[in-house]
């Protein structure tokens, strides 16, 4: 992905169909965008310039140039329920981070769990999973004091920064999934 800054961000997901894996990020991304823009407007710094995003496919044809093919999806066309799992985050006074998780309203907080919070929210997302498949557990929304996303301005957010803290907090309550 290519930010509104330019900046790229890479990674490598499992996913059941390509349907699922882009409504999951169209999700995650229109909730940043909204989040920029509160933060930019509470600043006093006029209004975030919200973007169109699109979405492409890279096809690779051996002994051919890859090529971009544009992939229209309609926003949030996904016929099966998703399950909302938004992460709140902060630096306490003794540079120690907090996390609370809110899996479709239920609270999970490190304040309560410690270092078992990330296999706590897995349990509790397994455990409501009708087919009981481990497959991966995407973050639809992300809320980070600017201290942990390493950037001291509002005007500084770029969605990057988000992106690549989803992409690690993904890989622990994956990784605390496939322990279960």
């Amino acid at each position: 992905m290519l930010d509104e800054k330019g900046s790229l961000f890479h990674q490598v997901v499992a996913f059941h169909d390509a349907l699922t894996l882009l409504t999951q990020f169209q999700r995650f991304l229109n909730k940043i965008q909204e989040r920029m823009n509160f933060l930019v407007q509470e600043a006093g710094k006029g209004e975030f310039n919200v973007a169109a995003i699109d979405y492409y496919q890279i096809h690779h044809r051996h002994g051919a140039e890859p090529r971009l093919e544009p992939q229209n999806i309609s926003p949030f066309k996904q016929s099966r329920s998703y399950f909302g799992v938004q992460v709140i985050g902060d630096m306490m006074d003794n540079n120690r981070s907090v996390f609370t998780m809110y899996c479709n309203e239920q609270e999970f907080s490190t304040l309560e769990y410690g270092e078992r919070l990330f296999e706590e929210v897995a349990r509790y997302i397994l455990s409501k999973r009708a087919s009981g498949q481990t497959y991966p557990i995407y973050i639809t929304d992300i809320d980070l004091a600017r201290n942990l996303l390493g950037v001291d301005t509002a005007q500084e957010l770029q969605t990057i920064h988000f992106l690549n803290y989803k992409k690690r907090i993904e890989q622990r309550l994956n990784d605390a999934l496939a322990k279960l």
